[in-house]
């Protein structure tokens, strides 16, 4: 579930950069915005060492590159849109990615939880019955013994 929830808050992340720095934001400011919206805070500590970074003068992409904070071919995404001053495009073409993973994750969980979900509510069921139906049982052998 935790690595779920990291996928979602990465998504959050990637796409609300993408629409902030749309609508003309700065990255910095952009940054500092998101990193207080993040719930989680390893990952809004990873976000204000970007900012940090960028505002000692790093490169957005270089900084991304040493927070781990997406996967390094994600990283060559970046750097290619930052230099060609196609960031924010960029950015939502991987958002949809990571909007696929987070999907497929959810999936994946549902498909494992399902099952689950059955065995309990059969084990459930059996008790039930058999609360129910053993006391029966022992009374009609009650009553043959009469």
């Amino acid at each position: 579930m935790r690595i779920f929830n990291k996928k979602k808050e990465k998504e959050y992340f990637i796409d609300q950069l993408a629409v902030l720095l749309s609508a003309g934001m700065d990255i910095k400011k952009a940054l500092s915005t998101i990193a207080e919206d993040i719930k989680d805070p390893t990952i809004s500590t990873q976000i204000n060492e970007i900012k940090d970074k960028v505002i000692n003068g790093s490169k957005f992409w270089s900084a991304l590159e040493a927070s781990k904070i997406v996967p390094t071919h994600l990283v060559s995404l970046i750097h290619v849109g930052e230099e060609s001053g196609k960031l924010p495009p960029t950015l939502i073409k991987i958002g949809e990615i990571y909007e696929e993973k987070v999907g497929i994750t959810s999936q994946n969980l549902t498909i494992i939880i399902e099952p689950l979900l059955l065995i309990i509510i059969w084990i459930i069921v059996a008790s039930i019955a058999i609360g129910i139906i053993m006391p029966i049982y022992n009374l009609v052998g009650s009553l043959q013994n009469i």
